[in-house]
């Protein structure tokens, strides 16, 4: 059978394809299934994420809505991925958390006594918390989770107003 729109000739053993005037022989011993509560956590995962970068995108931050959305993308892979291990899940989780903690201390900035980047790389962690939640099921987790996140960075717009009614001075900490 040969299709204008894919050239694929398909032979007698299912696993052997021809591309079109390449020659080339791909052998696919296996594909692998997707489900649909595995398409579900990818889902929900990317929205959570994107809840988050929503806000990291009003506000104008390096890391904002796409990044957030791979950060807990990425998370829930290598969680969902790690399931179908004869090892140990937790080692997979306790990378994902190291590796995010590096790409979260690359957001960070020091200039001239001030930090800054501290907020944005927390919520890359944070993100990457949630896609691990979602790749394990744990979708009340995750949605609780996600949505404290974005309520944790919404304070900011009232400590601003409360900020600007006290003069510009910020409340010392006891």
């Amino acid at each position: 059978m040969t299709s204008r729109r894919f050239p694929v000739q398909i032979r007698a053993d299912p696993l052997l394809f021809y591309h079109g005037n390449r020659n080339m022989v791909m052998v696919f011993e296996s594909l692998g299934t997707l489900d649909f509560e595995t398409l579900v956590r990818l889902i929900i995962a990317v929205g959570l994420g994107a809840l988050i970068g929503v806000e990291r995108e009003m506000v104008h931050k390096p890391a904002g809505l796409r990044t957030h959305m791979l950060v807990s993308l990425g998370a829930c892979v290598f969680t969902v991925t790690s399931l179908t291990f004869m090892g140990d899940p937790a080692r997979v989780a306790s990378g994902i958390v190291t590796g995010v903690g590096f790409l979260g201390a690359g957001s960070i900035i020091a200039l001239r006594g001030h930090i800054k980047g501290v907020t944005t790389a927390a919520t890359l962690w944070v993100a990457a918390g949630i896609g691990l939640s979602t790749g394990l099921g744990e979708y009340m987790v995750a949605v609780v989770g996600a949505l404290l996140v974005f309520v944790i960075l919404k304070i900011r717009s009232v400590e601003e107003k409360f900020i600007a009614e006290k003069g510009g001075k910020r409340p010392r900490a006891m």
